[in-house]
Parts: structure tokens; C-alpha cells; sequence
């Protein structure tokens, strides 16, 4: 990308097109070279700015770094504000199934760990969530979030040992083990890339995946403690969790989770019936 490229996109953008997503690649590589001319840049971002105020979508707003600079950008803090949650994707860890090989050949991804079973990445740049799926909607996860990714180590690695602790939730285990045994795929992602903290991660399943566990995420922790033996709730209580425990526990929800689903289910009463009562 040269200079007279850069005042080309800018100018093309500004009479209101997108650019493609190797014009977009360019841009951001621009971005981060040695070469880069602040004021072309500036220029850029003002387009840009203007382009996300008018509500614009397209390929020009995965030009937006999801991290600080080493130089200040006056618009650039604007545009970032404007992002919206899904093109703010910065982290995600989940199965290699889950994740096409192309999203890792993106400027600006970058593979934290390649394990057998899983791929952990980093994104540095807003809007690549609709390039990995764009044809994929996604459920949140409230019972295996804040400690998403421990949660999700036990779906991988359900023989290993657990390290629990009082902050966690038994919950999110068991629900990691209804994911493993309906073969529902699992994924963490962070949306938050100005946070350091695991707590900014969350757990995403599939829309329709979603339909099936929602009975699920209706039962709570109480209600699986109090269905269970008293040795198992002791032993959730005093922290001595292992996978025994989180199978009986799983067992319990199981049952209540389909409880639910029986009492939603069921048809209402016959207008003729109330009418002879």
C-alpha cells in the first residue's frame, strides 16, 4: 500500500462506496508499518468516522485497530466508540471444527495457542466476526460465562482434574457436560479488547443449538443442589468437585430440565371443559 493508494481508498470511500477485504487487509497493514504517513492515515479515519455516523456498513470498518497505537490519531477514538458489540470480537477460543484455517491467512488474527482439540486467537482488528461467520448467528451463554473459559477447558478435557473454587459455579460444569453429551459445540469469545481479564470472556453456542439447551439454562443452581444426594451437594459446597460429581449433577438437571420442557408443553385446558365447570 502505497500513499497514492491510501488517498484513492479515502477518496472512494468518501463519495460513499466500501472497499473490498483485500483493499480493508491493505489498509490495516498500512496502518502498522514503518512507513506510514499519519496524515494519509488521518485522513482515512476522518472517512471513515463520517462513513459510521451515517450508519454505512462494509469492509472499511475492519480498518479500526481493537488496541492502542504508538502515535495519536485524532478521529481514530471516535470510530472506535462507534464499533459496534459484534465488531468488537477480539478473542476466541473454541474447536478446530469451528474455525476455518482461511480466518488465520487475515492480518491482524493471530494464533495464542494451536492445541489438538482447540485453536485460541487473537483479533487486533474490528469486523473480522463476520468474516469467521457470516452466514452463523450466536446465542450467549449465561451459565457458562464469567468463568467461560474454565468452563470450556471441561468440555475439551472432561477427564482432567478440576480446580474449583468458591466464586465458580457448579452450574457451568454441569452445563459444559449437557454440551458434551448433545455433541452441542462450545465457543469463548471476548468483546472486550481493552480488558486483560478472563471475567471479559463469555460462552457463545450456535442459534439453534440454543433451542435445545434453553430448557436447561432455565433450572438453576439451587434446584440442581437440592435434587441431588446430600454427599454430592456437601461435596459442592466444600469446593471437592471432580467429574462423578459433575455427572450426578448432571443427571439432576436432565430430569428438571425436562420438567420444564414437560410443563411447556402441555395443552391448555378445553374451552368446553371450563364452561361446565
Amino acid at each position: 500500500m502505497t500513499k497514492e493508494q491510501l488517498r484513492k481508498l479515502t477518496k472512494k470511500l468518501s463519495s460513499g462506496m466500501d472497499i473490498s477485504q483485500e483493499e480493508a487487509d491493505s489498509v490495516f497493514i498500512y496502518l502498522i508499518s514503518k512507513k506510514r504517513n499519519i496524515n494519509f492515515i488521518t485522513s482515512w479515519f476522518n472517512e471513515v468516522y463520517k462513513a459510521m455516523t451515517s450508519g454505512m456498513e462494509g469492509n472499511y470498518i475492519s480498518t479500526v485497530p481493537l488496541f492502542s497505537l504508538d502515535c495519536e490519531i485524532e478521529p481514530l477514538e471516535g470510530c472506535v466508540r462507534k464499533l459496534k458489540h459484534d465488531d468488537k470480537l477480539s478473542l476466541i477460543k473454541a474447536s478446530k471444527k469451528f474455525l476455518p484455517d482461511k480466518l488465520f491467512r487475515i492480518p491482524g488474527v493471530h494464533v495464542k495457542k494451536n492445541d489438538k482439540n482447540y485453536k485460541y486467537i487473537e483479533i487486533k482488528r474490528a469486523g473480522i466476526a463476520k468474516r469467521l461467520t457470516p452466514d452463523l448467528s450466536f446465542c450467549y451463554l449465561p451459565s457458562m460465562s464469567k468463568y467461560a473459559l474454565k468452563y470450556l477447558n471441561y468440555f475439551l478435557y472432561p477427564d482432567r482434574k478440576i480446580f474449583f473454587s468458591p466464586e465458580e459455579k457448579i452450574k457451568g460444569y454441569v452445563m459444559a457436560e449437557i454440551c458434551i453429551r448433545k455433541k452441542i459445540d462450545i465457543f469463548c469469545a471476548s468483546f472486550d479488547p481493552w480488558s486483560s481479564g478472563f471475567l471479559s470472556v463469555d460462552a457463545y453456542v450456535k442459534t439453534e443449538d440454543y433451542e435445545e439447551l434453553k430448557f436447561y439454562e432455565g433450572v438453576s443452581e439451587e434446584d440442581v443442589l437440592s435434587f441431588v444426594d446430600k454427599k454430592t451437594a456437601k461435596s459442592v459446597k466444600n469446593g471437592i468437585v471432580d467429574r462423578s460429581v459433575i455427572l450426578t449433577c448432571a443427571e439432576a438437571m436432565e430430569k428438571l430440565a425436562q420438567m420444564k420442557k414437560d410443563l411447556a408443553t402441555l395443552p391448555l385446558e378445553c374451552p368446553e371443559l371450563l364452561e361446565e365447570k
